[in-house]
């Protein structure tokens, strides 16, 4: 699913697709350009709807249920959570250049958004020296050159959104070490 503006709220999204039967899903902020896109003056209401979402894991966990753990285990929303349990590092953003995409025409990309060089987090001057950086992997190439006009630098609201995941993800993770929770239990 998208999140947008107009409906900041993973986590009634998350509980209504649930009602639906749905067993798994992603939830991804629209990319930026788009009429109902975030800015700087919207974004607090996206960061306060995933503050709900961690809350609800939170509750969730002390009653030790891990469902809508489990069914996020994929989304960017712990992203971060699951780097710190298994105590890896997101090097890139994606797997950019990395991977072949084959357009209509027969030619060959190593993006589905556009052909370029594979860059790693710490080579990107805006991140290099960011305490996510390895929780992240740095904003998307693509979103990152389409707002900025240079793939290298950062798109600035994908980074507001990525690093306050991460923090959400340390402070569940810390709550749950503080509760006793084992955390391996989740997946």
């Amino acid at each position: 699913m998208v999140l947008t503006s107009d409906f900041p709220e993973p986590l009634a999204i998350i509980t209504h697709l649930l009602s639906l039967g749905f067993s798994s899903f992603s939830i991804t902020p629209i990319r930026p350009g788009a009429k109902n896109s975030f800015s700087e003056s919207n974004i607090a209401f996206l960061l306060n709807g995933y503050d709900k979402l961690y809350e609800k894991l939170k509750k969730d966990s002390l009653k030790q249920n891990f469902v809508l753990f489990k069914m996020l285990q994929e989304d960017l929303s712990l992203a971060a959570f699951n780097f710190f349990i298994s105590r890896t590092k997101q090097l890139k953003r994606c797997s950019f250049d990395n991977q072949i995409v084959i357009d209509s025409k027969g030619d060959v990309y190593p993006c589905l958004y556009f052909v370029n060089h594979n860059n790693l987090v710490f080579q990107r001057a805006n991140c290099k020296d960011c305490w996510a950086r390895y929780l992240c992997g740095g904003t998307c190439f693509y979103g990152s050159y389409k707002f900025t006009g240079n793939h290298l630098n950062i798109e600035p609201i994908e980074c507001i959104i990525r690093k306050h995941l991460a923090q959400k993800c340390l402070e569940l993770l810390v709550f749950m070490r503080e509760h006793n929770i084992n955390i391996y239990q989740i997946y």
